[in-house]
Formats: C-alpha cells, structure tokens, sequence
C-alpha cells in the first residue's frame, strides 16, 4: 500500500494489521508495518501510538528524542522505541528505513531489558539475519499473502531474542568467552567456585565479568552456579537411588540443609517431592 503521509516518498510502502482476540490473548502481534523513503525535513512526534517500534535504517540518518534527549541513529543502526511513551524522531537528510509496529505478550519486558543493555539505538553483529526477518514480514504484504499471526509472532520473538544476545556491545571476542566460562562452571560445578575463579577462568576482572556474563546469559554467575548445581541434582535423584545428603555433596552444596533450601527456592519442591514425580 502507498504511503501519502507528509514527508514520506511515494515509492514508499505501508501497511497495517488488526490483531484477531487470540492473538492479543497469546502473540507478539503486529499493528503496522513499512518501508519508507523520506526526504530531508521528515518529522515525527507523538505522546503515544499504544505500540512498540522496531526501525532498521537502511540508508541516511535520523534524530530520535525521548524525555527530550536527542540521540543520533545512522546507517545499519537499529532504533527500539516505547512508544506508549512521548517520543519524536526526524530527519535532516534523505533516509530510507523498515519499521515494525508491534505489541503483545511479554513486548513490555522485552523493550525494558534491551532498553536498559543497550539503550534506545544500537547496531547489531546479525545484522543480516534482522534485515532478513523485517522483509520477511514486508514481502507477505507486497505479495498480499501475509504471513500467519503464529509465524509473524515467531519472528517478532525471533528478531527480540537477537537484540538481546546480538548486540555488537558483546562483540568483543567475549560471546565465545563467556560460553567457554558457562561450560566450565558446569564441569566444576561440584567444586567450590567463587566469582573471582569463574572471572580468573574468563581472564576479566570481576565487575566486568559479572556484568557480561549477566548481559549474556540473564543469569548472575552465582545464580548460574546454583541452576547447573540444581540441574545436576535432578538427575542423580531421578537416576539414583543415592541419600540426599550424599547428592548435595556430590552436586557443590556445603550441607544437606542448604541445598533443599536452594531446591525448594528455584523449584518450589523438595528434592524428595521431585525425585517421587512420575516424568
């Protein structure tokens, strides 16, 4: 569909979708979508459009306010925006992007844990796989074959999982660092591990190790630690006959008491509960 709004191009495409009440119910949905060229002096400005906008800039470059900060987006840079919220964004040249409208299931918490790792405007290192995606969902439209609610849900969770894991802040050699650490927490987990060997294994410093590992993984090491500790003990007490003492020992815990109370906390069960349960 060809755009008329004011300072976009007319080789310019926009379309829209109205969610069906499963979809609002279960999905990431869809609102609208486009792919607009726009000439110098483009401005948008609104209080609130009750959405999420994912924007990819394929070419040129834009200006984007929230809470009256301006911050500058480029080519390749990819603009996450709540725009539930006061927002604004306009351009000072030619520019041409794609843009997702979109809302639904967990959208909100999404928006904030990439929003608090990497801001409001970043770049990612799949940067192919992200473009892929958005014409993906464009190229149904064009051909008047829109992809299905459950398959445009998919790709939505598909392209926020990937700004959540690709941001080119990790790109650093650290992604291949961090999964290395993961696995040797997982091999030494029975051992006593502090935060300080798991950083001395990464050869970070501890505060940033912490921070990486946590941006990474959504675990803090410790918390990390526990779940490999716990992951192991489920399958000894299945596949064992073993005491549960003699299982918290085997799996790091320093006593019988504090590895039920582990157990309990990330399971909500007892380990003898757990080990009774038909799977």
């Amino acid at each position: 569909m060809k755009c008329l709004e004011p300072g976009v191009l007319k080789n310019s495409d926009h379309y829209f979708s109205t969610p069906s009440l499963l979809a609002q119910r279960l999905f990431f949905y869809l609102i609208s979508a486009g792919h607009f060229y726009c000439q110098k002096g483009y401005h948008v400005r609104r209080k609130n459009f009750n959405s999420f906008l994912l924007m990819l800039i394929l070419n040129g470059e834009f200006t984007v306010k929230v809470d009256e900060i301006p911050q500058q987006a480029g080519k390749n840079d990819i603009i996450l925006l709540n725009c539930y919220q006061p927002h604004e964004y306009y351009t000072n040249s030619e520019v041409e992007f794609v843009f997702l409208h979109f809302d639904g299931n967990v959208s909100g918490d999404y928006f904030d844990i990439i929003s608090k790792n990497q801001g409001l405007i970043f770049s990612s290192k799949n940067l192919i796989f992200l473009k892929n995606k958005f014409f993906e969902i464009l190229s149904g439209f064009e051909q008047e074959n829109p992809l299905s609610e459950a398959m445009v849900s998919c790709i939505l969770q598909q392209m926020l999982c990937e700004l959540i894991y690709g941001s080119t802040a990790l790109n650093f050699g650290e992604d291949n660092t961090i999964s290395n650490t993961m696995k040797f927490i997982s091999e030494n987990c029975k051992n006593p591990l502090s935060v300080e060997d798991m950083a001395r294994q990464a050869s970070m410093s501890k505060f940033h190790f912490s921070r990486q590992f946590k941006r990474q993984t959504g675990y803090s090491p410790y918390e990390y630690l526990t779940k490999c500790r716990i992951d192991k003990a489920k399958h000894l007490l299945k596949k064992t006959s073993s005491p549960i003492k003699d299982i918290a020992f085997q799996v790091g815990f320093e006593s019988e008491s504090n590895f039920i109370a582990s157990f309990h906390s990330k399971t909500g069960m007892s380990p003898n509960k757990f080990r009774k349960l038909p799977f």
